[in-house]
């Protein structure tokens, strides 16, 4: 069995041009920065049995949805036995939720799984497993053994003979090492889970436990695959402290997990969580994984949609510039909301213009965009993380998705009760809100998205794609981008983000991009002045497609 080796080569990536395929390719990710992904939590997207659980077979049967849609990637949430309902305390990464998959066996569970992954690249969709590999459930086997000292599990885990001075959540000053290191009376020892008491953290400096995950992760690639979201990357291996907040000692621990899974499976991509700044965040890509979410784009863009000023978003695609002679497109995921933070309808105040600029802009710049599920057709949904007080905890953006104007949404029977749950409410307007009813609407939110995501796709989106951004007043409410194919041809998009109209504002990037108003692209509340010039409503945008002149 391999284990860590800190010497493996450093990955290399190549620029490669791909069209939407008919089947899934099987290169990495970030080979094909064409490719649009969406987010799903399986529970809460559709029911095919009834019983208020969405499932592998009521998501089968969206995938038809997904795929006129524009959608080329699934990065679906965990789908192993999990102690909460989002999955990210698994019990047992070999075992697919029952309710996910069935009540057959372990194994018929897994063809379950398997069915749907082969139905995905039927429609040329690849698709992602979120792997939550940093922790397990205390009611797993390993943990259970690893807490009876069962010979070969003992140091699974971290374990210490008292909380260790240093040590606290490293985003809550006022905590104390009694906070992440918890007693298991059985071996009458501490163990340490950043988490949350129930989250025991693996030890990752143990080879045994590098050979349980370089397991894992062939496993799921020989069951078809095409990569892992790597959940809490930066804190697998911990420091001398957990406050030390970048150990270095997670980049060759990643980068041998993903080149052992390659020996095999060459097309494997790890898509890195890590929630943090460019200087850590940057520090993975091109060695120990080779797509990152990138966090600070999030953060930006919903900041610079609350203040209605781009300045924050701006400063972001200014590094994305500086930086992409090292980092290519297919290096970095782009998003406006994931499962962590409230949903892009709440976060803009219920405003469909404003919501609909913040994925406007992230649909239409070279980078991998991913759409939270729900997202296209304007759910709404508020999120409060780490609250001082129980009672005060709130997850509104992993409610059922909204498919028809039928009582339940669509999601289920209707007559299924399915009472009032966190994951199992409907929306209040999900009359109005749902697939069935905007479809049939051309001026509808979701077939803005659609025209967006068509748009992108139309586009020759390579690694080889130069990315600009102007940046000649820091207080211009208007944001001005270029690209420059390898083709020859470039683009010009311009996003109104205040609140007032923006008038006679140039479509030319100079020295870039001469773009015209009779070769649009793509937009909405953006109407010609003249040739070069145009007037925006408060959240227009606009982009088109020019001739690239010799940047001086």
């Amino acid at each position: 069995m391999n284990i860590w080796n800190a010497l493996i080569p450093v990955i290399s990536l190549a620029s490669i041009l791909v069209s939407l395929p008919a089947v899934a390719a099987k290169i990495p990710l970030s080979q094909d920065p064409s490719r649009v992904l969406y987010q799903i939590y399986i529970e809460s997207f559709k029911d095919s049995q009834a019983d208020g659980k969405g499932d592998l077979a009521g998501l089968v049967s969206k995938l038809d949805y997904l795929k006129n849609l524009g959608i080329s990637g699934l990065l679906v949430m965990p789908v192993f036995e999990s102690d909460d309902g989002m999955g990210y305390i698994p019990k047992d990464f070999y075992a697919v939720r029952s309710d996910y998959a069935g009540k057959g066996s372990p194994e018929e569970r897994e063809r379950v799984l398997a069915r749907f992954i082969d139905e995905a690249h039927a429609r040329g969709m690849q698709v992602y497993l979120d792997a939550p590999i940093n922790h397990i459930s205390l009611q797993s086997t390993w943990f259970k053994n690893s807490a009876g000292k069962v010979p070969g599990f003992e140091n699974h885990f971290l374990w210490a003979d008292h909380p260790l001075e240093g040590w606290r959540i490293p985003w809550e000053p006022s905590s104390t090492p009694k906070d992440v290191w918890h007693l298991n009376r059985e071996r009458n020892a501490y163990f340490y889970a950043l988490f949350g008491w129930g989250m025991p953290e693996f030890n990752h400096r143990n080879p045994a436990v590098v050979s349980l995950f370089d397991d894992f992760f062939e496993h799921y690639a020989a069951l078809g695959v095409d990569g892992f979201r790597i959940d809490a990357a930066k804190h697998l291996i911990e420091g001398d402290t957990n406050t030390v907040s970048f150990v270095h000692d997670n980049i060759p621990l990643l980068k041998h997990y993903l080149e052992a899974v390659r020996t095999r499976f060459p097309q494997i991509s790890f898509l890195l969580e890590v929630w943090s700044g460019y200087d850590e965040i940057e520090a993975f890509p091109l060695t120990s994984g080779d797509v990152e979410f990138d966090f600070p784009y999030m953060g930006s863009l919903r900041d610079s949609l609350k203040f209605n000023h781009p300045y924050g978003v701006r400063n972001t695609l200014q590094h994305f510039m500086r930086a992409q002679n090292t980092y290519l497109p297919g290096n970095r995921i782009v998003f406006a909301g994931n499962h962590d933070v409230p949903r892009l309808r709440t976060l803009s105040g219920n405003d469909a213009q404003k919501s609909e600029l913040g994925l406007a802009l992230t649909l239409t710049l070279p980078y991998v965009p991913m759409i939270y599920y729900g997202d296209e057709i304007f759910m709404e949904g508020d999120y409060i993380r780490y609250p001082k007080t129980p009672d005060k905890n709130l997850n509104e953006v992993c409610m059922p998705m909204l498919w028809t104007p039928e009582l339940n949404a669509g999601f289920t029977s209707p007559t299924t009760q399915l009472g009032a749950e966190w994951n199992k409410r409907i929306e209040p307007d999900w009359q109005e809100i749902n697939v069935q009813t905007q479809a049939a609407n051309s001026h509808s939110y979701l077939n803005a998205i659609r025209r967006l995501i068509q748009a992108r796709l139309s586009l020759n989106v390579t690694n080889g794609v130069r990315f600009f951004v102007e940046r000649n007043d820091d207080s211009d409410p208007v944001l001005k981008t270029a690209m420059v194919f390898e083709d020859g041809s470039c683009t010009v998009g311009l996003y109104n983000f205040s609140t007032s109209r923006q008038n006679a504002r140039t479509i030319t990037y100079p020295g870039v991009c001469a773009a015209k108003a009779s070769r649009t692209l793509v937009k909405t509340r953006a109407y010609q002045r003249n040739p070069e010039t145009l007037d925006m409503d408060p959240y227009g945008y606009w982009v088109g497609v020019g001739q690239f002149t010799l940047r001086h």
